[in-house]
């Protein structure tokens, strides 16, 4: 239920709705005064305001700057609809029009604890993964792969592009997510694209968006990703047309959508990733030297084989916690075998056997035997 503010001189009026409102679980006070509401919401957090007519933009802006997370409602008449879209140009949330109906007035407190509890999700799961996604939580020991990361904890300190290259499965998405939410834009979007899921008919639209004279306007990746960041996966694969348009995104913060003139303006951080060992010629002269300028390597894991001890130790503890499982070891046996082995699909690869390892673990200890017939089936077989 919610803390509720009713702000109106017609008595009868704020009597009905805190009412009706006391009878639906809410907690209501009530406001004759503008001057009066503005003292009360300077000591109480109320999760709506309800105000008839606001006098001023003024005394809106002020509401939201005290109660920023409130959803604010206003009372209007059929004869100023104008002053209400106004005022939700301003930041209401959305207005009553008077004769007002209460069945009316319960639906629009529902709503807006609705949006108020998507809200409140939305910054709990932001919350979590900005706690998953640090630094300090990346397992590396290796001298390269301390090198990438120093490169880009110093990525995440500005807002320059960002190419990250490796073989799949070194781990460019968890860099790219991690320089994003210790950057600046931690709290606004991250919109992740990846060209290998998309046709080569489609790409354009999904990256800058698209307009169609039949259809509604369609929204690109970048600008969902404004004030945010955008993550390329395979930049690569990108045609000339496309490579243009990010570089003008680079350079000038701008966009056209597919089948429009009109510019949009856009402030997305482009992080873009790699495969293959990228060379001058696989992009536009100009793109590949703005990339270039924040380009991080990620070494296969055959080249930091002295990790393996430390990430199998960390897959281990991670997946006996979420499969509630008692094993906290692997033996120097099997230890080998993971040492000895070539790892083709790098780290991505290693999690997942140990994943497997661990879910049919008997006991607190990993054997040679489980990551044999993990590893090579056929020959246990």
């Amino acid at each position: 239920m919610a803390s509720i503010l009713v702000i109106d001189e017609d008595e009868l009026l704020k009597d009905i709705i805190a009412n009706t409102l006391k009878k639906a679980g809410h907690e209501v006070e009530k406001s004759a005064s503008q001057d009066e509401a503005m003292e009360l919401i300077k000591v109480g957090a109320y999760h709506t305001v309800i105000a008839s007519r606001p006098g001023s933009m003024n005394m809106l802006k002020s509401l939201k700057s005290i109660l920023p997370d409130a959803e604010i409602i206003i009372m209007t008449d059929h004869s100023i609809t104008e002053e209400a879209a106004e005022a939700m140009k301003s930041g209401v949330w959305s207005y009553l029009v008077k004769p007002i109906s209460l069945e009316q007035l319960n639906l629009t407190i529902n709503r807006a604890l609705e949006k108020r509890q998507l809200a409140a999700t939305m910054k709990h799961l932001q919350e979590k993964a900005i706690e998953k996604y640090r630094f300090e939580n990346i397992v590396a020991a290796n001298e390269k792969m301390l090198h990438a990361l120093e490169l880009a904890e110093q990525a995440s300190r500005d807002n320059m592009p960002v190419l990250i290259t490796g073989e799949r499965g070194t781990g460019k998405h968890l860099i790219g997510k991690t320089i994003h939410t210790t950057s600046l834009r931690r709290r606004e979007p991250f919109i992740y694209i990846d060209l290998n899921a998309v046709d080569e008919e489609n790409m354009e639209s999904a990256i800058f968006g698209s307009v169609n004279g039949t259809a509604r306007n369609v929204r690109g990746g970048i600008e969902k990703a404004d004030r945010g960041t955008v993550f390329l996966r395979e930049i690569t694969l990108a045609r000339n047309a496309i490579q243009e348009k990010l570089l003008d995104l680079l350079e000038y913060n701008m966009l056209y959508r597919v089948g429009s003139g009109d510019v949009i303006y856009v402030d997305a951080r482009l992080i873009a990733t790699s495969a293959s060992d990228i060379q001058e010629s696989m992009l536009r002269s100009h793109l590949f030297q703005r990339l270039n300028e924040g380009w991080i390597y990620l070494p296969p894991l055959r080249e930091r084989k002295d990790e393996i001890p430390l990430l199998a130790d960390h897959f281990i503890r991670k997946y006996s916690k979420q499969f509630g499982k008692d094993c906290q070891d692997i033996s120097k046996d099997a230890l080998q075998i993971l040492m000895e082995y070539d790892w083709p699909g790098n780290v991505r690869e290693l999690e997942n056997t140990i994943r497997r390892a661990v879910a049919f673990a008997s006991d607190g200890t990993i054997p040679a035997s489980r990551l044999s017939q993990i590893l090579n089936p056929i020959a246990v077989t």
